[in-house]
């Protein structure tokens, strides 16, 4: 039996009459090579039922990945917040972008912050913009609220998302796994020895995370004993006096919740007579790695920014544009931390 020989790019190149670099660079939609000349080359490619060899392309990948390289092209970080909201002051949001800038360094990508509310610009401006500056890939950060839509020429662009807050349209999203974050907390919280776990959640911080934390929460609780288990307290807004009634009526052992997203809970505790952890405990379902404060879940910032520059350059390289037909989910394991607010139970 006979196998057809491949093409190879130097039999592009020979016939599309251009360096077998610039076949290759065409190929993969660097850029740096004008559009007629890529769509020219990529016609004849087809017409000679080019296919990447695979093997090759994934030692190429390696070696990139290994050497330092001169400037591979231009990446949008989108910022799309209102004055009052300083997204780097939120430590994670802020060790995504250092470890996409880590990655980008690493194979000659520069990323540039791009302010989607500064004044006079619009959606088809700020696509001009990023067609005038060469940009290939968009990397949306998390939002300031959840069910944001954005409105752009988004086929021009390889787009990866951080986070669920952008609604419409659906990109692939590299995040926490804020699900396997609560089963995982409570599952070292009943290792600790206690029995009464308690959540306590603003409803639009659930909402960030499309509820992944209160599903978990009451999967296990289901799991466990429900009736056994506090109910879960989700407010709209801090209310002291709600918080504190609820911790009278359902008596938790520990309370979990996030101390950046309701940081008035643990003074609202000690000032209410609670010692922690020596009368009940407090474990926070939503840190960075940088947090040891408090135990509970330290989330790594910078491997979720570094995991979304790793897949942003591969759909670069792989020529996917626009809204994907099927977005798909990178999810990224939080590390218990076993923080001073939290004790092994007799």
């Amino acid at each position: 039996m006979t196998h057809k020989k491949r093409t190879t790019l130097r039999q592009i190149s020979e016939k599309a009459g251009y360096h077998f670099t610039t076949v290759s660079l065409a190929l993969r939609d660097h850029p740096s090579i004008p559009s007629k000349t890529r769509e020219k080359i990529k016609s004849i490619a087809a017409e000679m039922d080019y296919k990447p060899d695979p093997v090759l392309s994934a030692l190429v990948a390696y070696r990139h990945s290994k050497t330092n390289h001169n400037f591979a092209g231009n990446l949008i970080w989108l910022l799309n917040y209102s004055k009052k909201y300083s997204w780097r002051d939120i430590p994670l949001f802020d060790q995504y972008f250092e470890g996409a800038q880590e990655g980008a360094k690493r194979l000659g990508y520069q990323i540039q912050t791009f302010d989607l509310q500064s004044e006079g610009m619009t959606s088809r401006r700020a696509s001009e913009i990023f067609l005038h500056r060469g940009v290939s890939g968009i990397f949306i950060p998390p939002q300031e609220k959840a069910h944001v839509n954005l409105d752009l020429n988004w086929d021009d662009f390889s787009v990866i998302s951080f986070g669920y807050t952008v609604e419409n349209p659906k990109f692939h999203v590299v995040s926490s796994n804020h699900f396997r974050m609560m089963i995982d907390l409570i599952n070292q919280l009943l290792k600790l020895g206690y029995r009464r776990p308690g959540l306590v959640l603003l409803k639009k911080s659930g909402e960030r995370v499309e509820n992944k934390w209160i599903s978990a929460y009451l999967g296990k609780q289901w799991e466990a004993d429900a009736n056994n288990w506090p109910s879960p307290l989700i407010l709209d807004t801090w209310d002291e006096s709600t918080f504190i009634n609820w911790l009278k009526k359902e008596a938790p052992d520990v309370v979990i919740s996030g101390r950046r997203q309701i940081p008035e809970l643990i003074p609202c505790l000690e000032s209410s007579g609670y010692r922690i952890p020596e009368d009940i405990g407090f474990a926070d379902h939503n840190m960075s790695d940088k947090n040891t404060a408090t135990a509970g879940m330290q989330q790594n910032g910078v491997l979720i920014g570094t995991t979304g520059l790793e897949h942003l350059v591969g759909m670069i390289h792989r020529n996917e544009k626009g809204i994907p037909v099927t977005p798909t989910n990178t999810l990224v394991d939080a590390n218990f931390y076993l923080g001073p607010t939290l004790k092994k139970m007799d």
